[in-house]
């Protein structure tokens, strides 16, 4: 049978708390990959609970409140018209 590489990138910390879960079990990430991949090959159905409609509206909110946010910071003129080196001289750094 050949096969693929299937990957994915997940919050550091998710994958600690995940990796001790399924160490207990005594399985692998992959075996967890494998059976998901299977499932849905074999139902046509994504067997976790993702509702993109959701999630589109959960960072539309988290967007807007950065607006606001960002709307509500006083007006900085002299900030805006900086150069790189005065901003870095300004923090005091030369890695900025």
């Amino acid at each position: 049978m050949a096969t693929e590489v299937v990957s994915g990138r997940v919050d550091k910390d998710i994958k600690i708390r995940v990796d001790s879960v399924l160490r207990l079990k005594g399985l692998s990430s992959a075996d967890v990959i494998k059976t998901v991949w299977a499932k849905i090959a074999t139902t046509g159905e994504v067997p976790v609970s993702y509702d993109a409609e959701t999630e589109f509206k959960r960072r539309r909110e988290a967007y807007a409140r950065f607006r606001k946010v960002v709307e509500e910071l006083p007006a900085c003129p002299e900030l805006a018209s900086m150069t790189d080196e005065q901003m870095r001289d300004m923090l005091g750094s030369k890695d900025v």
